[in-house]
C-alpha cells in the first residue's frame, strides 16, 4: 500500500502490460527475465493475435530451437524479433544459461521500451550527452536511446545515489512498471511518439544558437534545443542572455 511504486503498478496491470501471482502478490522487488522484458516492451506496441501469427510464422524455424519456451513464449520472440526489439544473435548468447532463461539488464531494457515507442530511427541520427558518473560503461550506440529516454522522464537524468546509471544492473518488478507506465504515457494512441510542437522559433545569426541549458560539466554547459543536444564551453566573450537579458 505504500510502496513508491504502487501508482506505476497499477497502471501497468490495469493496462494488462503486467500481471500478479496466482498468490495475489505483485513482487516489485522480484528480477524481471529477459523473456518477461521483451514480452512487457511487445505489450507496449499493442500487438495483436494475427500479428503474433505472422511473426511466428517468419521466425518458426528460429524459436523451435528453444525446446524449453512454451508456444505463447516462442509467439512473442518472433514478434519481438521482427519487430526490431531484440536480435537472433543477441536472443542466442544471451538469453539462456543452462536451459534458464536469464535476467534481463538496465540498458537492455531501456533499450527495449525506447524501440517500442517507435524511437528507433531517431535514435540512429542523433548524437548524445549523457551525465551519469558512469556514462563511460554505455556503448556509444545505446546513448542516444539513454538520452531519448531521459527527455521522455521514462529514465532519471540524475542517476542513483551516486549519479550513476548502472547499464549492467538487473531490473526489478517495480522499476519496470515505472519505466512502462511513463513510457505508454508518451505514445498516442496510434502509437507514434507524441512530439510537443515548437512555437515562434527565433531566426539567429551564425554565430548564435537558441536552447535550454540542462547542466554544467566543469566548464562546459549541455545545451537542448529543438534539434539536438550538445555541449559548449564558457569563454571570455560568450554572452548569455535570458528573455533578451544578459545572464
Amino acid at each position: 500500500e505504500n510502496h513508491w511504486a504502487k501508482e506505476y503498478v497499477e497502471d501497468v496491470v490495469k493496462l494488462g502490460f503486467m500481471d500478479g501471482y496466482s498468490d495475489g502478490t505483485f513482487r516489485p522487488n522480484e528480477k524481471v527475465n529477459r523473456l518477461e522484458a521483451l514480452t512487457m516492451a511487445c505489450k507496449l506496441m499493442r500487438y495483436q493475435g494475427d500479428d503474433l501469427k505472422a511473426a511466428r510464422v517468419e521466425k518458426n524455424d528460429f524459436v523451435n530451437g528453444f525446446t524449453m519456451l512454451s508456444e505463447g513464449e516462442k509467439d512473442i520472440l518472433s514478434y519481438g524479433i521482427v519487430k526490431g526489439i531484440v536480435n537472433e544473435k543477441f536472443v542466442s548468447d544471451n538469453y539462456f544459461k543452462d536451459g534458464i532463461v536469464t535476467d534481463a539488464e538496465k540498458l537492455e531494457v531501456s533499450i527495449y521500451i525506447a524501440r517500442a515507442m517507435g524511437l528507433e530511427e531517431e535514435a540512429k541520427k542523433r548524437g548524445s550527452v549523457l551525465l551519469y558518473k558512469d556514462a563511460e560503461l554505455i556503448p556509444i550506440e545505446a546513448r542516444p536511446y539513454v538520452d531519448l529516454l531521459i527527455q521522455k522522464g521514462v529514465l532519471n537524468s540524475a542517476g542513483d545515489s551516486e549519479g550513476k546509471f548502472n547499464p549492467r544492473q538487473t531490473v526489478t518488478r517495480a522499476t519496470t512498471a515505472k519505466m512502462l507506465s511513463v513510457a505508454n504515457a508518451g505514445i498516442d494512441p496510434k502509437g507514434t511518439d507524441v512530439v510537443e510542437p515548437v512555437e515562434n522559433p527565433t531566426l539567429l545569426k551564425d554565430n548564435e544558437f537558441l536552447g535550454s541549458i540542462v547542466a554544467k560539466a566543469g566548464d562546459f554547459i549541455i545545451v537542448e534545443s529543438v534539434e539536438k543536444k550538445d555541449s559548449y564551453k564558457i569563454v571570455k566573450d560568450t554572452i548569455v542572455t535570458v528573455d533578451g537579458e544578459k545572464a
